[in-house]
C-alpha cells in the first residue's frame, strides 16, 4: 500500500479519490511494519472519496493506478516546484487545485512458460513423461505475468546422476534447450525474478509437470559430405559411431554419373561421429560425386542404434584457398587484412597504384552475407579515368604461390554503384610483370554477381613468390563504386 498526505494549508475543501471497481481500497488502523496481509485494514469498500488528511491506499490490480488531490481554495495558490502547478480560478470566484498522482502496480510474478518442439508444435503439460531423442533443440518461451527482468532455466537430473544444466540471466527470456549428454529423466523449471532499483522485487517458480526423459538418438547424417586434402570423403553424422569393418559393400557411390568401388569405409580415429570412405580412383576437384547408404548396413551408433539411411547425397570437393591460407582476409570478416591499399604507390611502380582520388576501405555490413565488404570509390571528376590497384600479400616469408604449368581459378562476388569499366588480375613475379586476365569489363551490377575463371599461372616461380594485383579502372568522366566479396584463388584440379 502507499500512504498520501495533504499537506496544504486553508483549503475550503479537500478530497482524495481513488480507483473503483476494486482495483483500491482505503485502509484504516494500526499497521505495523510486520505486517504483510492487508486487507483486515480496509475500511468502507467500494469507497473511492475521502476527505481525511492522509489516505492509506491498498491497490489490488497491477498497472498505471491513479490517486487525485482535489482542494478548493479561496484565493489563488501553486504548488511551486520542478513543475509549477497552479490552482485554475472556478466560476463562483473560488480556485480548484487538482493534482495526479500515478503509481505503477507491479503485480506478484507467476512463472509459467511454453515448451515449443521442433515441429513448432506446443508440448501439452501434464503428468505423462515426456521423451525427447538427444540432438533434439527444444524452444522454451516465458509466459510469466508480473513483469519478471530475470530469468532461470534449469535442467536437473531427478535421480542426481546425471549433468546439470542451467541457462540464466537478462537475456534469457526465450531460449534455445540443446537436449545432450546422459540418458537421463530430468525436471525443468522456470524462476523467473524482478529485481532493479525503485521497483518491488519478487520471484517465483514454475517446475514443468512432466518428467523429460532423453533418450538415445539414431545417427543422422549431419551438415556436408566432404573431400578432405587426402582425397578422404568424410561422412559427419550426429552422435559417435561404433567401429566396424567390412562395410564398404554398404555405401553406392557415383562419379560423374557412373558407379565406382569404395576400397574402405572406416570410424575416424580422432572423431567418431565421422566416416571415412576411400574411393578405388583418383578424384579431381570438377568430379560430381554422390553417395548413398542404404538399409541393413550394420552401422550402428555407440548405444547401438542403426544409422539413418540416406541417398544420392552430393559430396562437396576439396579446394585449397590460396588467398586464406596466405594470411589474406579475402572473406573481409574484420578488415583489409593481407591488402596492401594505405600506401598505394603511384603507376610507375608497376604493383600498386593510384590514379586521381580513388580510395579503397573497408565496410564492416553490407557484404552477401551481411557482413564485412571491400568498397573501392572510383572518382572520376576528371577527364582521365581514376583507377586503384592493391597488392594481395602478406609477410615476403609467406607469399602467394603458384606453381609453374597449373592453372587456378579466382572466385567472388561484386557489386556496383555507377559504372565500373575494368576489373583486372595482374602477376609480379620478382617484382616483373607476369601476365594479367581482364575479369570484366564495363560493369553495372546492381545485386551481387559471382565471378568464377580459369587463370594461367606465371611461367617461372620466383623463391620470393608470386604478386598478385588487383587493377580497377573508371569510367571517364562518371564517378563508379565497386563493392567486393569472397575474394578467393584456388588451384584448378580438373580431371584430365
Amino acid at each position: 500500500f502507499v500512504s498520501f498526505t495533504d499537506l496544504s494549508r486553508n483549503p475550503l475543501s479537500h478530497q482524495w479519490s481513488i480507483p473503483g471497481e476494486g482495483a483500491a481500497f482505503f485502509l484504516d488502523g494500526e499497521i505495523n511494519r510486520t505486517d504483510t496481509l492487508y486487507t483486515p485494514f480496509i475500511v468502507n469498500p467500494g469507497d473511492t472519496l475521502t476527505t481525511a488528511a492522509s489516505a492509506h491506499v491498498l491497490f489490488t490490480q497491477p498497472g498505471l493506478q491513479t490517486v487525485t488531490l482535489r482542494n478548493v481554495f479561496a484565493d489563488s495558490v501553486a504548488y511551486i516546484g520542478p513543475d509549477t502547478v497552479s490552482a485554475e480560478r472556478q466560476a463562483n470566484g473560488t480556485f480548484l487545485y487538482e493534482e495526479d498522482f500515478v503509481v505503477d502496480v507491479y503485480d506478484s510474478i507467476r512463472a509459467n512458460f511454453r515448451l515449443i518442439l521442433p515441429d513448432d508444435s506446443e508440448l501439452t503439460f501434464s503428468t505423462d513423461t515426456f521423451f525427447v531423442e538427444a540432438g533434439t533443440n527444444l524452444r522454451l518461451e516465458d509466459q510469466s505475468t508480473g513483469r519478471p527482468n530475470e530469468w532461470t532455466w534449469l535442467m536437473e537430473p531427478i535421480d542426481g546422476t546425471g549433468s546439470e544444466i542451467s541457462i540464466s540471466g537478462a537475456d534469457a527470456m526465450n531460449t534455445t534447450l540443446a537436449i545432450s549428454g546422459e540418458v537421463e529423466a530430468y525436471r525443468l523449471r522456470l524462476t523467473a525474478r524482478r529485481t532493479g532499483e525503485n521497483i518491488p522485487g519478487g520471484s517465483n517458480t514454475f517446475t514443468m509437470p512432466n518428467p523429460l526423459k532423453i533418450t538415445p538418438s539414431a545417427p543422422k547424417l549431419t551438415g556436408s559430405i566432404s573431400e578432405l586434402e587426402n582425397q578422404t570423403i568424410q561422412i559427419p553424422f550426429s552422435v559417435p559411431i561404433a567401429a566396424f569393418s567390412g562395410k564398404e559393400s554398404s555405401f553406392s557411390v557415383t562419379l560423374n554419373g557412373a558407379s565406382t568401388t569404395v576400397v574402405s569405409a572406416s570410424v575416424n580415429s580422432s572423431n567418431n561421429t565421422r566416416i571415412d570412405i576411400t574411393l578405388g580412383e583418383t578424384i579431381y576437384s570438377d568430379d560430381v560425386i554422390t553417395m548413398t547408404l542404404g538399409a541393413g548396413s550394420g552401422i550402428v551408433s555407440v548405444d547401438g542404434l542403426d544409422v539413418v539411411t540416406f541417398t544420392d547425397q552430393p559430396v562437396t570437393m576439396f579446394l585449397l584457398d590460396l588467398i586464406q591460407e596466405a594470411g589474406i582476409d579475402g572473406l573481409f570478416v574484420d578488415g583489409l587484412r593481407g591488402f596492401e591499399v594505405d600506401n598505394l604507390r603511384p603507376q610507375s611502380g608497376t604493383l600498386a597504384e593510384k590514379v586521381g582520388n580513388s580510395s579503397v576501405e573497408f565496410v564492416a555490413d553490407g557484404g552477401t552475407d551481411g557482413g564485412g565488404v571491400m568498397k573501392i570509390n572510383l572518382d572520376n571528376t576528371g577527364a582521365t579515368a581514376d583507377s586503384v590497384s592493391f597488392q594481395l600479400r602478406t609477410e615476403t616469408a609467406n607469399p602467394l604461390t603458384f606453381e609453374s604449368g597449373k592453372q587456378y581459378a579466382i572466385n567472388f562476388d561484386y557489386r556496383t554503384e555507377g559504372l565500373v569499366d575494368q576489373f583486372t588480375f595482374r602477376m609480379f613475379t620478382a617484382g616483373i610483370f607476369s601476365n594479367s586476365q581482364s575479369l570484366f569489363t564495363k560493369a553495372t551490377a546492381t545485386s551481387w554477381t559471382n565471378v568464377n575463371k580459369v587463370l594461367s599461372g606465371p611461367s617461372t616461380q620466383d623463391d620470393d613468390g608470386t604478386v598478385v594485383v588487383i587493377y580497377v579502372i573508371g569510367n571517364s568522366g562518371a564517378d563508379g563504386t565497386l563493392f567486393l566479396d569472397n575474394l578467393q584463388i584456388f588451384e584448378s584440379d580438373s580431371r584430365p
